[in-house]
Protein backbone atom coordinates (compact mmCIF):
# COMPACT_ATOMS: atom_id res chain seq x y z
CA UNK A 1 0.00 0.00 0.00
CA UNK A 2 2.63 2.20 0.78
CA UNK A 3 4.70 1.68 -2.27
CA UNK A 4 1.54 2.76 -4.20
CA UNK A 5 0.68 6.12 -2.95
CA UNK A 6 4.71 6.95 -3.18
CA UNK A 7 3.68 5.73 -7.36
CA UNK A 8 0.50 8.31 -6.97
CA UNK A 9 2.76 10.66 -5.53
CA UNK A 10 5.22 10.56 -8.42
CA UNK A 11 2.51 10.94 -10.43
CA UNK A 12 1.37 13.48 -9.30
CA UNK A 13 4.23 15.55 -8.85
CA UNK A 14 4.96 14.51 -12.86
CA UNK A 15 1.63 15.95 -13.43
CA UNK A 16 2.45 19.21 -11.72
CA UNK A 17 5.70 19.79 -13.68
CA UNK A 18 4.45 19.42 -17.14
CA UNK A 19 0.93 20.77 -16.81
CA UNK A 20 0.21 23.00 -19.68
CA UNK A 21 0.92 26.58 -19.33
CA UNK A 22 -0.57 28.67 -22.73
CA UNK A 23 1.32 31.30 -21.88
CA UNK A 24 4.59 29.81 -22.44
CA UNK A 25 3.42 28.57 -25.52
CA UNK A 26 2.34 31.80 -26.92
CA UNK A 27 5.46 33.34 -26.39
CA UNK A 28 7.79 30.62 -27.62
CA UNK A 29 5.60 30.47 -30.77
CA UNK A 30 5.79 33.87 -30.76
CA UNK A 31 9.68 34.04 -30.63
CA UNK A 32 10.17 30.74 -33.20
CA UNK A 33 7.77 33.14 -35.19
CA UNK A 34 10.03 36.10 -35.04
CA UNK A 35 13.49 34.51 -35.05
CA UNK A 36 12.59 33.18 -38.85
CA UNK A 37 11.44 36.72 -39.62
CA UNK A 38 14.51 38.26 -38.54
CA UNK A 39 16.92 35.69 -40.15
CA UNK A 40 14.70 36.56 -43.39
CA UNK A 41 15.69 40.27 -42.84
CA UNK A 42 18.71 38.93 -42.46
CA UNK A 43 18.99 36.89 -46.25
CA UNK A 44 17.23 39.90 -47.76
CA UNK A 45 18.55 42.94 -46.69
CA UNK A 46 22.39 42.11 -46.32
CA UNK A 47 24.82 41.34 -48.98
CA UNK A 48 25.82 38.20 -47.31
CA UNK A 49 22.86 37.39 -44.93
CA UNK A 50 22.35 34.24 -45.55
CA UNK A 51 25.82 33.63 -44.12
CA UNK A 52 24.78 34.55 -40.71
CA UNK A 53 21.70 32.79 -40.77
CA UNK A 54 23.27 29.06 -41.41
CA UNK A 55 25.71 29.92 -38.27
CA UNK A 56 24.90 29.05 -35.24
CA UNK A 57 24.17 32.59 -33.41
CA UNK A 58 21.93 32.72 -30.74
CA UNK A 59 18.87 34.78 -31.17
CA UNK A 60 19.70 37.99 -28.74
CA UNK A 61 22.90 37.95 -31.25
CA UNK A 62 20.42 37.63 -34.56
CA UNK A 63 18.70 40.34 -32.78
CA UNK A 64 21.55 42.71 -32.15
CA UNK A 65 22.41 42.32 -35.83
CA UNK A 66 19.42 43.47 -37.13
CA UNK A 67 18.98 46.81 -34.94
CA UNK A 68 22.56 47.47 -35.39
CA UNK A 69 21.77 47.62 -39.20
CA UNK A 70 18.40 49.63 -38.58
CA UNK A 71 16.52 47.17 -40.11
CA UNK A 72 13.88 47.58 -37.38
CA UNK A 73 12.39 50.29 -35.58
CA UNK A 74 13.74 50.57 -31.92
CA UNK A 75 10.29 50.01 -30.29
CA UNK A 76 10.03 46.84 -32.07
CA UNK A 77 13.69 45.53 -31.29
CA UNK A 78 13.01 46.74 -27.22
CA UNK A 79 9.88 44.85 -27.27
CA UNK A 80 11.85 41.59 -29.10
CA UNK A 81 14.36 42.31 -26.48
CA UNK A 82 11.44 42.46 -23.24
CA UNK A 83 9.67 39.21 -24.91
CA UNK A 84 13.47 37.40 -24.76
CA UNK A 85 13.70 38.29 -21.22
CA UNK A 86 10.40 37.19 -20.82
CA UNK A 87 11.04 33.58 -22.70
CA UNK A 88 14.24 33.15 -20.62
CA UNK A 89 12.24 33.44 -17.06
CA UNK A 90 10.45 30.27 -18.33
CA UNK A 91 12.80 28.28 -19.49
CA UNK A 92 15.17 28.76 -16.76
CA UNK A 93 12.60 28.52 -13.86
CA UNK A 94 10.16 25.89 -14.79
CA UNK A 95 7.43 27.25 -11.77
CA UNK A 96 7.63 30.69 -13.60
CA UNK A 97 4.06 32.24 -14.73
CA UNK A 98 4.11 35.35 -16.56
CA UNK A 99 2.89 38.32 -14.46
CA UNK A 100 0.89 41.70 -15.10
CA UNK A 101 3.79 43.72 -14.30
CA UNK A 102 6.26 41.55 -17.17
CA UNK A 103 3.03 41.65 -19.39
CA UNK A 104 2.50 45.41 -18.95
CA UNK A 105 6.26 46.03 -19.59
CA UNK A 106 6.33 44.37 -22.54
CA UNK A 107 2.88 45.99 -24.00
CA UNK A 108 4.93 49.41 -23.08
CA UNK A 109 7.88 48.38 -25.12
CA UNK A 110 4.86 47.80 -28.26
CA UNK A 111 4.53 51.53 -27.91
CA UNK A 112 1.56 54.39 -28.15
CA UNK A 113 0.11 52.60 -31.21
CA UNK A 114 -1.04 49.08 -29.34
CA UNK A 115 -1.51 50.80 -26.78
CA UNK A 116 -4.44 53.09 -27.63
CA UNK A 117 -5.70 50.55 -30.21
CA UNK A 118 -6.69 48.41 -26.89
CA UNK A 119 -8.13 51.13 -24.79
CA UNK A 120 -11.91 49.79 -25.27
CA UNK A 121 -10.61 46.04 -25.07
CA UNK A 122 -9.13 46.90 -21.78
CA UNK A 123 -13.03 47.88 -20.56
CA UNK A 124 -13.96 44.33 -21.59
CA UNK A 125 -10.97 42.59 -19.82
CA UNK A 126 -11.21 43.97 -16.71
CA UNK A 127 -14.93 42.03 -16.73
CA UNK A 128 -12.80 39.03 -16.80
CA UNK A 129 -11.40 36.82 -14.19
CA UNK A 130 -7.45 38.18 -13.19
CA UNK A 131 -5.78 34.54 -15.09
CA UNK A 132 -8.24 34.85 -17.91
CA UNK A 133 -7.68 38.54 -18.42
CA UNK A 134 -3.86 38.11 -18.50
CA UNK A 135 -4.03 35.22 -20.85
CA UNK A 136 -6.18 37.54 -23.17
CA UNK A 137 -3.79 40.64 -23.15
CA UNK A 138 -0.47 38.23 -24.10
CA UNK A 139 -2.75 36.69 -27.00
CA UNK A 140 -4.19 40.13 -28.25
CA UNK A 141 -0.23 41.55 -27.68
CA UNK A 142 1.39 38.59 -29.32
CA UNK A 143 -0.91 39.01 -32.53
CA UNK A 144 0.01 42.71 -32.71
CA UNK A 145 3.81 42.33 -32.05
CA UNK A 146 4.10 38.95 -34.56
CA UNK A 147 1.88 41.69 -37.32
CA UNK A 148 4.19 44.41 -36.63
CA UNK A 149 6.81 41.78 -37.60
CA UNK A 150 5.55 40.90 -40.70
CA UNK A 151 4.66 44.30 -41.73
CA UNK A 152 7.86 45.20 -41.90
CA UNK A 153 9.43 42.01 -43.63
CA UNK A 154 6.65 42.64 -46.13
CA UNK A 155 8.29 46.14 -46.59
CA UNK A 156 12.19 44.59 -47.06
CA UNK A 157 10.73 42.02 -49.28
CA UNK A 158 9.29 44.74 -51.31
CA UNK A 159 12.45 46.57 -51.32
CA UNK A 160 14.34 43.74 -52.35
CA UNK A 161 12.02 42.54 -55.15
CA UNK A 162 12.28 45.90 -56.70
CA UNK A 163 16.18 45.89 -56.96
CA UNK A 164 16.38 48.06 -54.02
CA UNK A 165 20.06 48.13 -52.87
CA UNK A 166 21.02 46.08 -50.06
CA UNK A 167 22.83 47.27 -47.17
CA UNK A 168 26.64 46.22 -47.45
CA UNK A 169 27.91 45.83 -51.52
CA UNK A 170 28.97 42.84 -52.49
CA UNK A 171 32.62 42.92 -54.10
Amino acid sequence: MDNKNEKDLELELIKKEFSFDPNLFKILKAQLIIEGLIEELLRLRLARGWVLTRKRLTFSRKLDIVDACGLLSTELVNATRVLNNIRNRYVHNLKYKIRDKELNEFTSALGKGFNKSRNSTNKLIKKLPKEQALNIKLEIAMYYFIGRYQGNVAVHRALHSSGSRRLAKSS
